[in-house]
């Protein structure tokens, strides 16, 4: 994203358009005044340095001082040009004017629309998503020449020109009568600035609609301090804010659509155990590494075994694990240092072989290195999958898959068209099932005798914490994966689920659903006690292995199991329904 810079207004003028008329205007006023001195000199008129800058200047205002017969030809052009650069100028100006007044009212006409801060390739997805189910879009762009800004006009947008975190820009967008706020500018303090602004007005004006949030925050400790500020904390009355990064979308829909159980096959959970191999270091490796510890759990008896190779893979991999240090219990990690950019056959045959994994995924942070090292391992006896992701907005993609065709095993994903639909953006997609999911939570704790004083998590969805809600969120996710498992299918209904869910079934998913949830608490840092557990401590005795839990913690990961069926219903075929990923 580019960064916003403070003090930027309208801009009326392209950097072309600048040059020409800077240059027109110099030259008319050089061809003056050499023009006017022989004119003057010719006609006998007496003239000094001064009187030649002011007949000059006269010019622009189609004013002439002298005879007009006889004019030299550095005079006559001068008449003419200095006259039409200032008339261009004066006229763009004024036509700017009247189109953004044009522009302000029609903003002004609007209800029930989006407010984007900022412009890139992702968000200009989120702006056709928003266009394509007819909602109407205010965009605060402060590049003019940004290379999206035609792609968002011809969708329609209404386009505002300005500082994204400018509170006067932000206030001509109408905003008290918008249903969405994207704060995706390319700087983290001014995206949460923006959010904190929307929700004041919010607060100091009642009886606007409800907005809906989303603010693009890159650093993860940033998002992670901001987990528990009152803003994310909880929802408000007609305001709700959360937090995302590309690079988390991006992991979460790769792993949702094209993770392991759906690539591999139906006997995923009976193979040995699964090698996942993943090309590139970069932040989105990053957060497949995180979602892979997360929601990377198929049914193994050993743990999953992640490979990452590129330049500088180890070093990067030693400071995610100094962040996380859970993950070398939860994953088998392992990262080599290869130069990527000279990625031949011999060095990728010597890759495989030594890694054998079952699925690849390259990662490249260019479109270069994508076309180079998927054209390395096209010539390479592959037989597992390979998922090539390409983050770029141009016509690159359709080169990619015309190139690879021929190669069964590849497919092609682009991530930001995949994963930065607006439903997708603000959360809705998957909290329709985790609201589900909190709610059985929530009654089932309550049949127990549970209290919100024993267990504060017991409040209803509004009310749970930002990181409360991406817990019920990866469950959810991770319900795709145990039906998948269980039904050795990627498109299936409540009742074939149902009519799997035999003892022997419960108690496999259920084992999952426990070390799903045990590496879930030790990224966020909790630990094991035997004693009682300790939220504000992040300490719990429930962090054991399946096979040392007790049975009464067993029966709580059993219940989970048991209301897939109607967490699937709700939603219908495949938890698919509603779900805009493609």
């Amino acid at each position: 994203m580019s960064k916003s810079r403070p003090g930027t207004d309208t801009a009326v003028f392209s950097s072309a358009e600048k040059a020409a008329i800077i240059t027109g205007a110099a030259l008319a006023f050089v061809l003056g005044v050499i023009g006017h001195a022989i004119h003057y000199q010719e006609t006998g008129i007496q003239a000094n340095f001064s009187d030649l800058l002011y007949a000059t200047l006269g010019l622009f205002v189609l004013q002439f001082y002298g005879e007009l017969a006889a004019l030299p030809w550095q005079l006559d052009a001068a008449r003419w040009l200095a006259p039409a650069s200032l008339s261009y100028a004066a006229a763009k100006a004024i036509a700017a004017a009247m189109t953004e007044k044009i522009t302000q009212l029609r903003i002004n006409r609007l209800k029930g629309h989006a407010v984007i801060c900022g412009l890139d390739a992702a968000s200009l997805r989120t702006l056709e998503s928003l266009r394509a189910q007819g909602i109407a879009t205010v965009l605060v762009a402060d590049d003019h020449g940004s290379k999206h800004l035609g792609s968002a006009r011809a969708n329609g947008a209404h386009v505002l020109y300005g500082n994204p975190g400018d509170v006067t820009r932000l206030a001509r967008t109408n905003l008290r009568r918008a249903a969405y706020l994207f704060a995706v500018s390319g700087d983290d303090a001014t995206n949460v600035e923006i959010a904190y602004h929307a929700f004041r007005q919010r607060e100091e004006k009642g009886g606007q609609p409800p907005l809906k949030c989303a603010v693009h925050v890159e650093s993860p400790e940033l998002a992670s301090a901001l987990y528990d500020q009152p803003l994310f904390a909880s929802d408000y009355r007609g305001f709700s804010a959360s937090l995302f990064s590309h690079d988390q979308l991006s992991a979460r829909w790769l792993l949702s659509e094209h993770g392991p159980d759906t690539e591999i096959g139906p006997d995923i959970s009976t193979a040995h155990a699964l090698r996942v191999l993943l090309l590139g270091a970069n932040s989105l490796i990053d957060e497949l590494v995180l979602r892979f510890a997360c929601i990377g759990h198929y049914g193994q008896q050993e743990r999953l075994s992640l490979g990452i190779a590129s330049v500088e893979a180890v070093a990067r991999l030693d400071a995610l694990i100094a962040k996380r240090p859970a993950l070398k219990d939860i994953l088998h990690v392992q990262a080599q240092d290869i130069d990527l950019n000279a990625f031949n056959a011999q060095a990728a045959q010597r890759l495989v072989e030594a890694y054998r994994p079952d699925i690849v995924y390259v990662c490249a942070d260019d479109v270069r290195r994508t076309l180079i090292w998927t054209q390395t391992l096209s010539k390479l006896s592959l037989e597992c999958p390979v998922i090539v992701c390409d983050s770029s907005s141009g016509p690159i993609g359709s080169m990619l898959k015309d190139e690879f065709r021929t190669c069964d095993n590849f497919t092609l994903v682009n991530l930001i068209r995949a994963s930065h639909h607006y439903d997708v953006v603000v959360n809705a997609a998957h909290d329709r099932v985790a609201m589900a999911i909190h709610e059985a939570y929530l009654d089932s704790q309550l049949q127990l005798g549970e209290t919100q004083a024993s267990n504060p998590s017991l409040v209803a969805w509004e009310d749970l914490p930002e990181s409360l809600k991406d817990a019920n969120r990866n469950q959810a996710d991770h319900l795709r994966i145990k039906a998948r498992i269980l039904t050795g299918k990627l498109d299936y209904s409540s009742d074939e689920v149902s009519a799997l869910l035999t003892d022997e079934n419960i108690e496999r998913l259920a084992a999952m659903e426990h070390s799903r949830w045990m590496a879930e608490k030790l990224l966020a840092g909790w630990r094991y006690t035997p004693g009682g557990k300790d939220n504000q401590r992040r300490l719990s005795p429930s962090l054991l292995r399946w096979d040392e839990l007790p049975e009464s913690e067993r029966d709580k990961d059993r219940q989970t199991v048991l209301q897939m069926q109607g967490q699937i219903g709700r939603l219908g075929q495949g938890l698919t329904e509603g779900m805009p990923f493609e």
